[in-house]
């Protein structure tokens, strides 16, 4: 894949990760933006025991990947696109297949994703997802209330 490739948790990449998330419009909701509790989620992602597998984006330009994974089951979407200007068709493709790698590796019947970002859900929605609800006033940015939308494959189809 020319523009994903496996990522490497280093201690740089992962203190990088966690600004990135903490600075991001809607990648962490207010109360889970100070330091120690954003450097909390991420550390789950990586070290709690939980599976998960993510790709790197371009030169550092965002992650994608799926966590939470219970293999032969389900798992969650990961998707963070911090550099805009790496989004293109050749990408949209290449997140396909890296989703299509992982679900096949790990036998996943579903994946979910949960997100405050109507573009990431039309996103996600492009590539199979379907919302199956929607929670009101669920997420806070700089004290702006959104609505979280959920969506799921389902790839037992």
């Amino acid at each position: 894949m020319e523009h994903l490739k496996s990522f490497v948790p280093t201690e740089d990449k992962l203190n990088d990760l966690i600004q990135k998330l903490q600075d991001n419009r809607l990648y962490l909701s207010d109360e889970n933006r100070d330091k120690e509790t954003a450097a909390a989620v991420v550390m789950s992602h990586f070290y709690f025991g939980r599976e998960s597998e993510f790709y790197e984006i371009g030169d550092w330009q965002g992650l994608i990947g799926v966590v939470d994974i219970v293999p032969g089951w389900r798992g969650e979407l990961f998707f963070k696109l911090w550099d805009k200007s790496a989004w293109g068709p050749s990408l949209r493709r290449e997140l396909s297949e890296a989703m299509d790698t992982i679900c096949d590796k790990y036998k996943l019947e579903r994946v979910s994703l949960s997100t405050p970002d109507g573009h990431t859900a039309k996103i996600a929605e492009s590539h199979g997802f379907v919302i199956e609800g929607v929670l009101k006033n669920s997420f806070k940015w700089d004290g702006v209330s959104y609505d979280t939308i959920c969506l799921g494959l389902d790839r037992r189809n």
